[in-house]
């Protein structure tokens, strides 16, 4: 996996501002994506989001980015969710790249959450009905999160975005292997729905 990062940072990458993307669904629609290929779709819309919003401001030209799909939290329970390294701005067709103010969270949101129910209801996994109601919701349970930028010039923090997002669901550092009692316990950040953190 480091080996892929560097080859992403030197062969993929080039030297300008990124900005890191999370892409992330409702716990009420994560069971509809247990099959793969509803991850790949969920890739398409991703991708679909993100060109439409950059688009609407520089439709002369497309960001550059490369997605990554994982599938698990902290304490490894199924957490589909999207990670997307993404240029702060538009390449032209000749190449010439234009650096734009970050997009707002809260229109890739709106994109995200029509685009997903839409696809779902499509492909006959809910009703119109049930699609609609979800869109009157406060909380729809979408979100996108784009707070981690690095810098033109910051390849190494490039490289370690993309080494985050390609990482195993287990880290052998927070495994804890108990002897006397025959097991093994994984530590991690604190779970609201499970109300611990192993």
């Amino acid at each position: 996996m480091l080996a892929y990062g560097d080859c992403v940072e030197e062969e993929v990458l080039l030297p300008v501002p990124h900005g890191q993307h999370v892409f992330t669904l409702p716990k009420l629609l994560r069971p509809h994506f247990h099959q793969r290929h509803r991850l790949g779709s969920f890739c398409r819309i991703v991708t679909r989001s993100l060109n439409e919003a950059y688009g609407e401001v520089a439709p002369w030209g497309k960001p550059g980015f490369i997605l990554f799909v994982q599938t698990f939290g902290n304490l490894v329970t199924f957490y589909p969710h999207t990670h997307a390294l993404v240029s702060d701005g538009v390449f032209s067709e000749s190449g010439a790249f234009r650096v734009l103010p970050p997009i707002p969270g809260t229109l890739l949101v709106e994109q995200l959450c029509h685009a997903v129910l839409d696809y779902l209801v499509e492909d006959e996994m809910m009703t119109d009905d049930f699609a609609n109601m979800l869109l009157t919701w406060e909380q729809s349970g979408f979100s996108v999160d784009n707070k981690v930028r690095v810098e033109a010039n910051d390849q190494k923090g490039r490289r370690q975005l993309v080494h985050y997002m390609v990482r195993n669901p287990f880290s052998l550092e927070k495994m804890e292997y108990k002897a006397k009692q025959g097991i093994i316990v994984y530590h991690a950040k604190h779970h609201a729905i499970l109300k611990r953190n192993f």
